[in-house]
């Protein structure tokens, strides 16, 4: 007589009924293992916590086979770490509790022997200086004697761009961009005129020079004014700026026959194209306040008037070739000529009495004939890059070679700067106040 059976006995039965390869239970027994899990409270304690929840494994689908549920089996991961692999074994079903890990060792790498590696490495070296030999019995020598020869030239052709952007830079070019550290003004205006009148010293300019005789400065050097100013700055002008005649442009042309200058101005604005056409046709081109419209121009007077302590105007002159803009005259003003571009033929002459040393007024346009026995003290060249001072008093004139332009700045200083100026403006307005 066969009593109650028991959960064990019932479930051994199950188990030992079911096949070996398929994982099976009773539905009823599934769900009262997940319930008991839930139970226990595992599940819902290791859902809260994260390092806990990375090894629960999603459900896994279940099919139904003769009425009872059949759970499939999931394919094993596999992870690499290092030269080892760990395979992470899975489940039956859901379960709270951390999946058993089975490292796996990876293969075994053969040891070598290291009499094997130097034998080896003599050999690679071996071969390495036999495929040395074979290049370099490839290459001739004439090759790279060529390529020596060829990289001498690349050098020269170097050395000779940078000799001739030296050249090609003005001393004047660090005064130009303000790179000269001197914050006196006085200093820096005596350190400019000292770039003008180079190699002349200032104090023996001063003592021997000044308001005495007139002194030529050739250079051999035509980029030594480069940056100062041009022609091209000239047609700047005129084209961006309206200039009257009279006021701000002359065009002049000297006549031989009547032995005077005459102007060709027209009326109102100058115009661009008048004016070139007035430079081909033989008139020279005077600007009568360049600074008004250059900075370097104004740089440069303003520099030079700290030095002086006097006003320092200036005056730009462009000569077409073989012609002459001014009769021989004299000024009362002292001038340094600087020949910026091409070249002029000038002459100068000492004043002619004592009345004409250092006068306080400029001549009237001197016929030749004044001046046609006299020997001038100075009958030169100029070029760029050269420069011309005379006292005012000094008789000159200057004409273009028929082959060659020119263009100067004069730069005028210390007119009507004398003690019998100020006093002409003084005793009036003393008398005038006396009168009171």
């Amino acid at each position: 007589m066969s009593g109650p059976i028991s959960a064990f006995a019932r479930y051994s039965e199950e188990v030992s009924l079911s096949p070996q390869n398929d994982s099976v239970l009773p539905a009823s027994r599934k769900r009262k293992r997940v319930s008991m899990a839930n139970t226990n409270g595992h599940l819902k304690e290791n859902q809260t916590k994260k390092n806990r929840s990375k090894s629960l494994q999603p459900a896994l689908p279940v099919s139904e086979t003769n009425g009872q549920s059949k759970i499939i089996e999931q394919p094993s991961t596999t992870k690499k770490i290092k030269n080892s692999e760990t395979k992470f074994l899975s489940p039956a079903y859901p379960t709270p509790y951390p999946q058993r890990r089975v490292l796996v060792s990876g293969p075994r790498h053969s040891q070598i022997d290291k009499p094997t590696l130097e034998e080896n490495s003599e050999t690679n070296e071996d071969e390495d200086e036999d495929e040395d030999e074979d290049e370099a019995d490839e290459i001739d020598k004439p090759t790279l004697e060529e390529n020596s020869e060829t990289n001498e030239d690349e050098d020269e052709d170097e050395d000779e761009d940078e000799a001739d952007e030296i050249e090609d830079e003005s001393p004047l070019s660090a005064w130009l961009h303000d790179h000269v550290p001197i914050e006196d003004s006085t200093l820096l205006g005596e350190h400019l005129f000292c770039l003008l009148i180079d190699p002349t010293p200032v104090k023996q300019f001063i003592k021997r020079t000044w308001q005495r005789e007139a002194l030529l400065i050739q250079r051999k050097q035509p980029t030594y004014y480069n940056g100062l100013f041009s022609t091209s700055d000239i047609d700047d002008i005129l084209r961006e700026n309206t200039l009257e005649y009279g006021e701000n442009i002359d065009l002049t042309f000297y006549n031989p026959a009547t032995s005077k200058k005459e102007r060709h101005n027209p009326e109102g604005r100058a115009r661009p194209a008048v004016v070139w056409d007035a430079y081909n046709e033989g008139c020279s081109i005077r600007l009568l306040n360049p600074h008004t419209y250059s900075t370097s121009i104004w740089k440069l007077l303003s520099c030079l008037q700290e030095y002086f302590g006097s006003l320092v105007g200036a005056n730009t002159y462009l000569t077409p070739p073989g012609s002459q803009g001014f009769a021989p005259h004299y000024d009362d003003i002292d001038a340094f000529i600087l020949q910026l571009e091409g070249k002029k033929h000038w002459r100068v002459y000492k004043p002619l009495n004592d009345d004409e040393v250092l006068p306080l007024k400029s001549s009237v346009d001197l016929d030749k004939k004044v001046i046609e026995n006299v020997k001038p003290c100075i009958d030169v060249v100029l070029e760029a890059g050269d420069l011309l001072y005379m006292p005012r008093g000094y008789i000159h004139q200057g004409r273009t070679l028929d082959d060659a332009h020119s263009l100067h700045l004069t730069v005028s200083c210390y007119q009507q700067n004398t003690w019998g100026d100020l006093f002409k403006i003084l005793l009036p307005k003393a008398v005038d106040y006396g009168s009171f």
